[in-house]
């Protein structure tokens, strides 16, 4: 069943002042960016920077009497532009909840609706604003836009289309859609709901090398497995514990997605991510910064710049190698040493045998592991190591 759409609320005479205020202090008209229940500060932030960012939003979850019947889904939204947009950044973790919902009902009850279950004692309704603009940023995918998505939990709810013309639902059928459904390509992702504050970068992307810095105070609420459509074209960025897969990016048609954990400073993580790392990795986004730097392409630049850039370059390529060397005598000294700190922390067989390397090393000849003997003849064990080099022992 066909869920009617909503009419986007913009009717904000305050957001119109800001937005006022914004164009006559823009620096960069493109790209156009759009944050979603993204922290305000960072909306202000990008935008003192020149940016041309506006903020949205999917709509406030709202509180229901708390049973086993159903509530209609209803939703006030405000996405500015959202169709022309070339950046969007999304944070799905949202614990502002409403009192009740913010407007009326959508449609009349004889006519099919959404409508959700009351059991968790309250509703999140942005699966239907997200549901009315998924046309719209499928297009600005493929054409090459970015969705940045701060990443949370599946909420689970039991959602039906229905109608109810006699204070009963009718022609129910269930609706399976969830908080991640705003880009059609997230169904080839597993979202698996789990909860941790250990997580560590994974610093082999430009992107996994900046959210190092921000990852301080951070927790994930969800993991991410992504099914064989993903595999070619995802990379992970982030890490729990366990290894699982908290940030990755992904390309799809001619745009990327980048879906991060709950970082701690998403302001300043933006502001580079936008200002100091996208611009180098999709230029033709960023034509204004394009066009200032044709001074320092290699054909207009500074014969001695130039001449200092290639020394950079050699002196990082030395360093890594060194690096790298280091790296592998680090491991080396570890495997042959590494048994002294088994004489620190060991017990039961490793320390025996970082006591028997110790003697050895003051110049014992023969230390012999009289249990591994006695395992050897099937006798039970009496006692651990002794020295032979002279007699009696």
């Amino acid at each position: 069943m066909r869920i009617p759409k909503i009419v986007e609320n913009t009717k904000d005479k305050k957001s119109k002042a800001m937005a006022e205020q914004q164009d006559a202090a823009m620096k960069y008209p493109k790209p156009k960016i759009l944050l979603v229940d993204v922290e305000e500060e960072a909306v202000k932030l990008l935008q003192k920077a020149g940016w041309n960012a506006v903020s949205g939003t999917f709509g406030r979850p709202y509180k229901v009497q708390k049973g086993d019947g159903f509530f209609p889904v209803i939703v006030s939204y405000s996405l500015p532009n959202y169709s022309e947009q070339e950046i969007v950044v999304v944070d799905l973790y949202k614990e502002d909840v409403a009192d009740r919902p913010e407007g009326e009902k959508h449609v009349p009850d004889g006519e099919g609706d959404l409508w959700a279950k009351c059991n968790t004692g309250k509703i999140d309704p942005r699966i239907r604003s997200m549901l009315t603009v998924r046309a719209s940023f499928d297009k600005i995918l493929y054409s090459g836009g970015i969705f940045v998505v701060f990443a949370d939990c599946k909420k689970g709810q039991y959602l039906v289309s229905a109608r109810k013309p006699y204070n009963e639902l009718r022609d129910v059928t269930p609706f399976n859609a969830d908080i991640w459904d705003f880009l059609t390509t997230f169904q080839n992702i597993d979202i698996v709901n789990s909860n941790g504050v250990e997580t560590f970068p994974v610093t082999n992307t430009d992107i996994g090398t900046l959210l190092a810095a921000h990852l301080k105070d951070s927790h994930y609420r969800c993991t991410l497995k992504y099914f064989s459509q993903w595999a070619g074209n995802t990379k992970k960025i982030a890490r729990n514990k366990f290894g699982e897969t908290v940030g990755l990016v992904h390309s799809e048609g001619k745009g990327t997605i980048i879906v991060l954990p709950q970082i701690s400073d998403k302001p300043n993580f933006l502001l580079k991510l936008i200002g100091e790392l996208l611009p180098q990795i999709v230029p033709q986004l960023f034509p204004a910064l394009e066009e200032s730097r044709w001074l320092h392409r290699s054909n207009y630049e500074l014969p001695r710049v130039i001449e200092l850039e290639t020394q950079k370059r050699v002196i990082e390529k030395n360093a890594q190698e060194e690096i790298a060397a280091l790296s592998q005598e680090v491991r080396k000294e570890r495997v042959l040493f590494g048994w002294i700190h088994d004489l620190l922390t060991g017990d039961d067989q490793p320390l025996v045998e970082a006591v028997k390397k110790a003697l050895e090393m003051f110049g014992f000849q023969k230390v012999v592991d009289v249990d591994d003997e006695r395992d050897k003849e099937g006798k039970s064990r009496r006692e651990d190591l002794q020295i032979h080099d002279q007699t009696p022992h």
